[in-house]
């Protein structure tokens, strides 16, 4: 599984940006999907134009 670093930032700074502007506010929980990574480590072929694969 990978995930997307700048997404996993961005959000990381909106939450801080907001627990800094509102220190009792509602807390609130964010879900990022990760994407599969195919690999030839896992067994599976690996078609090198469809290395990425989004998560079901």
């Amino acid at each position: 599984m990978g995930t997307h670093p700048h997404a996993v930032g961005q959000e990381a700074a909106r939450l801080a940006l907001r627990r800094i502007k509102n220190p009792n506010g509602a807390r609130e929980q964010v879900v990022l999907s990760p994407q599969l990574r195919v690999r030839e480590s896992c067994g599976a072929p690996v078609r090198r134009d469809e290395v990425l694969l989004p998560a079901s």
